[in-house]
């Protein structure tokens, strides 16, 4: 049996790949809201090497990774 895109990008988070899970998450849109997923992927595009971009928005890009750390804690319990 395949594993599920949950089951791997929970694997990945879990790894301490936050990338590459919130790439995943970002894309589900059953069971987050517009905003969750757009923290999700703003936090993912961060972590790849586009912070000083989001930074120049004004966006703080450490209280973004944050909050997308807790919605995945939030929803999942990890």
């Amino acid at each position: 049996m395949q594993p599920t895109k949950q089951s791997q990008a929970l694997a990945r988070y879990q790894k301490g790949d936050y990338k590459g899970a919130f790439r995943i998450f970002a894309t589900f849109h059953i069971g987050f809201t517009e905003h969750e997923r757009k923290c999700l992927k703003i936090a993912q595009e961060c972590l790849a090497g586009h912070s000083e971009f989001y930074k120049m928005l004004g966006r703080d890009v450490e209280a973004t990774i944050a909050e997308a750390k807790l919605i995945i804690n939030t929803k999942y319990g990890v």
